[in-house]
């Protein structure tokens, strides 16, 4: 049985081990400024307070993510105003040059001015980015930019195409004076093509007689029959008369083939009736040229003529003949000649010759140049990294050939052109072109063009309304200034937004998770007072349980 003494001992213990805690909680709370320093200490709290952070450091650093934004808005609308700067400048020279009054030789100088500016236009699309993004070329699609600490909380940067290049923006090629006269780019010519493969993995072999089991085009090497191709069904062996239409074709580009047979009549078939009379169940005579008759004979025919078909016994020869009738049943066929045609024999046709769709590729097409002064350039076809091409079309100085950038285009009036620049400013000179000839052997694969300079240079104006175009090109220019604008606009709105929220967030979670020092520093001197007071306490009961144990010795 514990006495009174022990007791007071035991819950004096007990206090005081109650009070450090109390006293060890206030004291980490002074220490670490948090209310929460344990999910223990309040586990719904630490909860929310975890979730209320994760909004906080979201919305800052959304608010530094909306501040890139305008950073890169601003850069991308710098960059449009050097473009638009460059514009005004290309549409006050336009305005000069389409005046009358200047000859040929003050247009080119103004000209040149022009496309030293357009090429400013393209370096500044190509050079105006932000962090490596491009901001004017259209490869940077739709930017989203995270305004917030959530999913959608985003706005949108649109720099997506078509971009402010010079093509872009409908200048490519841009001449104030000229001819009006329309072009065309044009990377197809049209020639011969030699040995097309009639069979062949890339050749589209059509025989317009879908009844045919398995059939071949062949050709007959027998004297006496007319020079042509044949159709041989190999599932019966029966041979007919045959041309190739819809000219057979090859195409560079592709590598592919087409050939079609058109299947006629065929070579000495049976002749089933002559005039209503059933050859079967008719007297047939067979007479030769002189009216003496076969002693082997039978009908046949190609188309609408028969012929005699007759066995010498050493093999079989054919009579065109002329045929009568004698009602009821008689036939009588009468060769025209005395000397026969032997049976043909035919070989596999293995290609055939056609038209070829030549596209212009250095890589398999020659283009052989003449200027109008008779100088002939070989192999002038060539392709630099960027894939355009470029001509080997002048003599140089010395021995070293001239290159000059070269495509060709179609002109409503006046055919082929060669269009090509000349020196540092860039002029677009158009030559009149003649194509003297154009061959593919197909086998090889190999293309060889002839052109021909006929006339001296020529100027092509491009736009017919250059003023318009450029109104339009500004217009551009304008109207993506005035998107940029507006989400700058937005993206300032977002900082301000996430600002506000961040601030309301934090006092919220303050609440939460916080200490108060006031209350805190309070609880640490109750605490300590209590503390001393119970040790105090103890020590009493432990005087008086030692003077129990003393008398009982």
């Amino acid at each position: 049985m514990i006495s009174i003494s022990g007791q007071s001992s035991i819950s004096v213990v007990a206090q005081l081990g109650k009070n450090k805690r109390a006293l060890n909680q206030a004291i980490e709370r002074l220490s670490s400024g948090q209310k929460i320093n344990s999910a223990k200490d309040d586990a719904a709290g630490q909860s929310i307070g975890n979730r209320m952070t994760a909004q906080v450091r979201g919305q800052r650093q959304a608010a530094r993510n909306a501040n890139d934004g305008i950073s890169m808005a601003l850069t991308a609308e710098g960059g449009l105003s050097q473009i638009n700067d460059r514009l005004q400048r290309v549409r006050e020279l336009t305005v000069q040059g389409i005046n009358g009054t200047l000859n040929l030789g003050d247009t080119d100088v103004i000209q040149q001015e022009i496309n030293q500016n357009l090429k400013e236009i393209d370096r500044l699309n190509e050079q105006a980015k932000f962090n490596g993004i491009n901001l004017l070329d259209g490869s940077a699609g739709k930017l989203d930019i995270q305004v917030g600490a959530n999913d959608a909380d985003t706005l949108p940067l649109d720099l997506a195409p078509p971009g402010f290049s010079v093509e872009a923006l409908g200048l490519k090629d841009f001449t104030i004076a000229g001819l009006t006269e329309p072009v065309t780019p044009l990377n197809v010519v049209t020639g011969t093509a030699f040995d097309i493969p009639v069979v062949d993995p890339d050749t589209t072999l059509r025989f317009d007689n879908l009844a045919l089991g398995d059939p071949l085009l062949v050709e007959s090497n027998t004297p006496g029959y007319q020079s042509g191709r044949y159709t041989l069904d190999q599932s019966t062996g029966q041979v007919y008369e045959s041309r190739v239409v819809a000219t057979p074709s090859h195409d560079t580009a592709s590598g592919d083939n087409r050939v079609e047979v058109s299947v006629g009549n065929a070579l000495y078939a049976d002749v089933e009736q002559v005039d209503g009379i059933d050859i079967d169940s008719a007297t047939v005579s067979y007479q030769n040229s002189v009216a003496d008759e076969f002693d082997n004979g039978r009908l046949v025919a190609t188309g609408a003529q028969y012929f005699i078909e007759h066995d010498t016994g050493a093999g079989l020869e054919y009579f065109a003949a002329d045929v009568t009738t004698t009602p009821p049943d008689e036939i009588t066929a009468r060769a025209r000649a005395s000397t026969g045609l032997q049976p043909p024999s035919f070989t596999p046709v293995e290609s055939v010759n056609g038209e070829s769709t030549i596209t212009l590729d250095p890589r398999n097409v020659t283009v052989n140049y003449t200027d109008h002064e008779g100088n002939r350039f070989e192999d002038a076809l060539r392709q630099d990294d960027e894939g355009n091409y470029f001509l080997k079309a002048s003599a140089g100085d010395g021995d070293t050939p001239g290159y000059r950038s070269a495509t060709l285009v179609e002109s409503e009036s006046m055919g082929t052109l060669l269009k090509t620049r000349r020196g540092s400013g860039d002029l677009v000179i158009y030559y009149q072109m003649r194509q003297d000839s154009a061959t593919t052997d197909v086998p090889a694969d190999q293309s060889v063009v002839e052109l021909r300079e006929v006339d001296p240079e020529i100027r092509i104006k491009d736009p017919l309304d250059p003023l318009a175009t450029l109104d339009r090109a500004i217009a551009r220019i304008d109207a993506k200034r005035g998107q940029l604008g507006a989400t700058q606009n937005r993206l300032a709105s977002a900082v301000e937004q996430q600002g506000e929220m961040s601030r309301n967030l934090v006092a919220a979670r303050s609440r939460i998770l916080d200490a108060d020092y006031a209350q805190e520093a309070s609880r640490v001197t109750q605490a300590q007072i209590l503390q001393q007071a119970g040790t105090a306490v103890l020590a009493q009961a432990n005087q008086a349980l030692d003077s129990v144990l003393a008398l009982l010795e």
